[in-house]
């Protein structure tokens, strides 16, 4: 009897040790799972974003148009006439500054003037990196026709106290290549404003030219935002 008691106590004690191992761990799990649900928030509206606005346009002209067909010129030629003086004795300072035309004295097309126009809408100044795309440079039909090889571009810029052009010293060959890219610098425009910008192409003088005749070139003046929107603004000119 004694013995069964003895037994008894040992099993008792050992359903209390078990239910004591059991409550801690209930007790250390109630623990974790208050520890891991505790929270915590920002204020409202703290993850407050906005999206770049690019609000741009452009707009192109031929400052002085011509149905008149392109003909070769020496850009530096000197010109020949009384009372003509530095800088606009030459063929191309001429004709935009002294002749305000881009022909010559028998009217034939020696030049193509255009005038950029881009007008920053946003709020936030613009950098915008520019190129003249090629499109299409095609040659004539007649057998030995090529494409043009010749046509340049130099930088223009306007004085608008003096009303006078003043040419780029550089001279840089399109990329005749169809989708070929020329650049043409970097234009920075300020926000709620607008900047020109022009460009003088022209068919550069090469000796015998002849291949040339009849070719037709179509192009995009480009400029495209640095902010890394890829935000572009284009103008499409043709030449003939």
């Amino acid at each position: 009897m004694e013995k069964d008691r003895e037994n008894e106590r040992k099993g008792n004690g050992i359903f209390l040790g078990i239910v004591g191992v059991a409550t801690l761990i209930v007790a250390i799990i109630g623990a974790s799972f208050a520890y891991f649900s505790a929270q915590a928030a920002s204020a409202e509206g703290a993850v407050n974003l906005t999206a770049y606005e690019f609000n741009a346009s452009l707009s192109l002209r031929e400052v002085y148009p011509s149905d008149a067909k392109l003909i070769p010129v020496d850009p530096m030629g000197e010109v020949e006439k009384d009372g003509v003086s530095a800088p606009n004795d030459t063929n191309l300072a001429y004709a935009l500054n002294v002749a305000q035309k881009c022909t010559d004295d028998q009217n034939y097309k020696i030049c193509a003037l255009y005038e950029v126009t881009i007008t920053n809408g946003g709020s936030s100044d613009l950098t915008l990196d520019g190129t003249i795309v090629t499109n299409t440079n095609v040659a004539a039909s007649r057998s030995g026709a090529t494409a043009f090889t010749n046509l340049q571009y130099r930088p223009v810029t306007y004085d608008e106290s003096t009303e006078l052009y003043t040419i780029g010293n550089t001279a840089t060959p399109l990329v005749l290549t169809e989708n070929g890219v020329t650049n043409i610098g970097t234009i920075t425009v300020n926000a709620n404003s607008s900047t020109k910008a022009y460009a003088l192409i022209y068919l550069n003088d090469n000796g015998n030219q002849s291949a040339e005749m009849g070719a037709t070139y179509t192009g995009q003046i480009s400029y495209v935002s640095q902010d890394g929107t890829g935000s572009q603004l284009t103008g499409t000119f043709n030449l003939s």
